[in-house]
């Protein structure tokens, strides 16, 4: 289990390294103060494309291992 500093930063520097993400934001329970904090709790990230017609995220979706190991898709 890695620690949520270290998912952070992961996520940054992808983001960092990716010239079609504009912007990425995180949501859901983590950004809830008033949340509870417990070991099922995950990362409900939002990245914005600078080109919404670039299918280039939903026809390859290689990308989504640089983040880490897949879970669950939807």
């Amino acid at each position: 289990m890695r620690y949520y500093k270290e998912v952070i930063e992961q996520i940054l520097q992808f983001a960092n390294n990716e010239t079609r993400l504009k912007i990425v934001m995180l949501n859901g329970s983590r950004v809830n103060k008033n949340a509870p904090i417990d070991i099922m709790q995950d990362y409900d990230i939002v990245f914005f494309i600078t080109n919404i017609k670039d299918e280039y995220y939903k026809k390859n979706t290689h990308w989504i291992n640089q983040l880490g190991e897949l879970v669950m898709f939807q």
